[in-house]
């Protein structure tokens, strides 16, 4: 914010130089009235207009109003996103840990899966199901869940990597 206030400073100070230098240029026994007029009209002007704009200039409270609902709903969905997406790197960080302790934990596999599902990191998420799948048994009531979500995971991988038309 301080480099924008530093811009707006030595912005105005160029435009007034630009405009008084050419009327200094005279020398001071020489000058008219009408020369110190359009000195002082001149120097007033650029900080008129930048005070007006300061003063009556739309501010960003007043440009939410422009932005289209869709793109409004949308800035505030990733912002209530952010901490949910942070608890779920955590976690992932966590179950990473865990499952190089303990590799054959199938349900751990599951709960990697599931989040990197939710954080749409699909190759990642493709190795977990992958890496369930191996390790859960046969007689498992989870292996139908774990399928799905496999080949789920799968299907966005390549519609991913699949060039668009």
């Amino acid at each position: 914010m301080e480099a924008y206030w530093l811009a707006h400073g030595l912005m105005i100070a160029v435009a007034c130089l630009c405009v008084v230098l050419p009327l200094l240029k005279c020398s001071l026994a020489k000058q008219t009235k009408i020369q110190i007029f359009m000195l002082l009209t001149c120097t007033a002007v650029p900080l008129g207009a930048y005070w007006f704009y300061e003063q009556w200039g739309a501010n960003s409270e007043e440009l939410a109003y422009f932005i289209e609902p869709e793109q409004e709903a949308q800035r505030q969905k990733q912002k209530s996103i952010r901490p949910l997406m942070a608890a779920a790197n955590k976690r992932i960080y966590k179950l990473r840990l865990y499952l190089n302790e303990n590799p054959d934990d199938y349900l751990a596999w599951c709960d990697l899966g599931r989040l990197y599902s939710a954080t749409h990191e699909w190759p990642y998420a493709v190795q977990a199901w992958q890496k369930a799948r191996e390790l859960t048994p046969p007689n498992a009531r989870l292996l139908a869940e774990i399928n799905a979500n496999y080949y789920g995971a799968k299907k966005k991988v390549a519609s991913l990597t699949s060039p668009q038309p």
